[in-house]
């Protein structure tokens, strides 16, 4: 048995039974069944199935933003901004899939040509966190389907109901039942399910600890798998940035959804000649953001999503501030009930501290001096992840030429944030994981690509 709580004021949501292993072993018999049938649809059935899944969503916006909100603390306008998204992610696949699949033909020689197609490889185990519990399911759900497979999906605990209300949609959108399943399991019973005969490749979002038990256990059993797994993103300001703009704009990146964003702009590493400006705009805007009941409208910062996640980020602020981070703002849990915490700022974070080393996963910001350009490039990449990065300067040019390319991540911002679009590959480098999801690319990440020789 599991349950759901509402961050902001502790209480009891849902109660919820786990699945047996017999239920679980019956999930994906009929997953594998329903996957054998659509593999072989006309694709004009499966663009259809998608496009009414979006007209569902639309149809369900609120609720869902609604059940987002509750269950893990998002504000509500933000909330209402991802199940957007998630429209627009499935009328864009809907549109473009077909045109990506069709075969390619190669002549080799004079007498044989080859062709290149693209064959579903049947069930994908897809394993989701919390911080977007709508879209983080929809960018592997809508491609994965779209190309023939089917999914079955182990949602965040925390957010079960949210998952369930999807699955709910799927099926009243026409996709064949057992297509899209939702399961409510334990950690333990996942790896089981990567070794199942029937789950031909797993998709995982979450920690490092997470990627590498399911790397290891999808590896024993030889699947194929897809990582991403966060990052420690920095964010270099340079000496001839537009200190206005690139404070409003890592601001907004390091304080969307509280800070539970893998890809948020958690360290920002400021050349030495402009840091007191720009921390003076980082504080005045950091300031201005207001906390509090995440279903009210002027809510900018809700609580974190769990008690143990506010206590691990706790745990990491006083740490660094006992090894010589100094704390200009925050750093102290709230009374009351709820998961808040507020907008906290550390400077001075050096080697060492749980703030240089760490992921950071919260509303708190770490500002890092650097001495000139190649000591930011250095400090961006002394960290096991490599997710994202952005770079603030005038010169747009030098910046693509000289600071872009070296630095070691999968998705790099000139002078803006870096976000997760439906129509680009998305994905890390080093320890934030493998592989990519979203646009063409991630299309292909589940599919058999066969060659065909004639003559």
């Amino acid at each position: 048995m599991f349950e759901t709580m509402n961050p902001a004021n502790e209480k009891i949501l849902q109660r919820y039974a786990f699945q047996s292993e017999a239920e679980v072993d019956a999930c994906i018999d009929e997953s594998a069944c329903a996957a054998e049938a659509w593999a072989v649809n006309d694709w004009a059935v499966r663009e259809q199935c998608m496009q009414r899944l979006a007209v569902e969503l639309t149809t369900h916006r609120e609720p869902l933003a609604s059940q987002i909100t509750l269950e893990m603390g998002k504000p509500y306008t933000q909330a209402l901004a991802e199940v957007d998204k998630c429209i627009e992610c499935c009328q864009f696949f809907a549109q473009h899939v077909q045109t990506w699949l069709q075969p390619t033909e190669i002549q080799l020689n004079d007498q044989t040509k080859a062709i290149q197609c693209f064959e579903p490889v049947g069930v994908i185990f897809a394993i989701m966190p919390w911080n977007f519990p709508l879209w983080q399911i929809m960018r592997c759900l809508v491609p994965t389907l779209l190309v023939g497979n089917a999914l079955l999906l182990s949602p965040a605990a925390c957010t079960q109901g949210t998952a369930e209300q999807l699955e709910s949609l799927v099926n009243s959108a026409g996709f064949p039942k057992g297509l899209f399943q939702c399961l409510r399991i334990s950690d333990a019973e996942a790896h089981r399910i990567i070794a199942h005969p029937k789950i031909e490749g797993v998709t995982l979002t979450g920690s490092q600890k997470a990627g590498a038990a399911v790397a290891a256990s999808a590896g024993a059993a030889i699947k194929k798998t897809v990582l991403e797994l966060g990052g420690s993103d920095p964010y270099l300001v340079l000496e001839d940035a537009d200190i206005e703009h690139a404070a409003q704009v890592c601001v907004q990146a390091r304080l969307m959804n509280a800070g539970q964003v893998c890809i948020a702009a958690k360290r920002f590493i400021v050349h030495a000649k402009v840091l007191k400006a720009f921390m003076a705009c980082v504080q005045h805007l950091s300031a201005a953001y207001q906390m509090g009941d995440p279903m009210a409208h002027t809510t900018q910062l809700g609580p974190l999503a769990r008690s143990d996640l506010r206590a691990h980020l706790h745990q990491q602020v006083q740490s660094s501030v006992a090894q010589g981070a100094r704390c200009l703002m925050g750093g102290q849990l709230p009374e009351g009930p709820g998961f808040f915490y507020p907008v906290t700022l550390l400077t001075d974070v050096k080697l060492g501290m749980p703030a240089y080393h760490e992921e950071l996963f919260g509303p708190v910001i770490c500002c890092l001096e650097a001495q000139d350009e190649q000591a930011a490039i250095r400090i961006a990449n002394d960290t096991c992840f490599g997710l994202t990065a952005a770079v603030f300067s005038r010169d747009t040019a030098r910046v693509m030429q000289q600071i872009v390319p070296a630095l070691k991540v999968g998705s790099c911002g000139v002078n803006q944030a870096v976000h997760s679009y439906f129509e680009v590959p998305f994905g890390g480098v080093k320890r934030s994981g493998y592989g990519r999801e979203l646009g063409r690319l991630g299309c292909y990440e589940f599919l058999n690509v066969k060659a065909i020789f004639t003559e």
